[in-house]
């Protein structure tokens, strides 16, 4: 930490944020087919009727929640440089990152 931030983090140059948490259907199938791994990819068209539940739980969770409301302080302090680069958030999950819109 003494020598500066970039010392610590590393740069955000080739990467890529997939997870959505917007509640949508098609955000919650992704969600868990990518849960799945790549071993059962292929079976998940079999596999619907127990994942169907999956979806539709996490579905109704990401409705029942909210995101956080923080103080004003809390967000003056934490204000983000117009100029920063960071990786947007996507709406869906697995958006290329060309397509997304920066906050």
């Amino acid at each position: 930490m003494q020598q500066g931030p970039a010392d610590v983090v590393d740069t955000i140059e080739g990467r890529q944020m997939n997870l959505s948490v917007n509640p949508s259907l098609r955000n919650c199938y992704l969600f868990v087919v990518a849960s799945l791994g790549p071993a059962m990819l292929g079976a998940r068209f079999v596999l619907m009727p127990l994942l169907l539940p999956l979806v539709l739980c996490r579905w109704l969770v990401l409705l029942s929640c909210r995101m956080p409301e923080w103080p004003q302080w809390v967000e003056d302090a934490c204000k983000v440089d117009p100029n920063d680069l960071r990786l947007a958030e996507p709406e869906v999950m697995a958006q290329s990152q060309a397509g997304r819109q920066s906050i």
